[in-house]
């Protein structure tokens, strides 16, 4: 008999790593920038977004935290441009 699925819930981005210290995989939530509107009109345009879609430009947080044993890291910076 299949279970009737009752509640909705919303699934967002996150960011997968792994801890070089205890091995726990982790996963942190990107950050949402402030932007100007003018600045926002031009990442916009830049990437193509039409004036009908809807969303946030998302980053990478410049550090984590393991939830298992509270090592910290900086993340990688890497260029898109590559």
């Amino acid at each position: 008999m299949e279970k009737k699925l009752t509640q909705v819930v919303e699934l967002r981005p996150a960011f997968a790593w792994t801890c070089h210290e205890c091995g726990n995989e982790n996963y942190c939530t990107p950050v949402v920038p402030e932007f100007s509107q003018e600045d926002l009109a031009e990442l916009r345009s830049e990437h193509g977004v039409q004036p009908w879609e809807t969303g946030h430009f998302l980053v990478k947080p410049a550090a984590v935290k393991c939830h298992r044993c509270a090592a910290e890291f900086q993340t990688e910076d890497f260029d898109c441009e590559q």
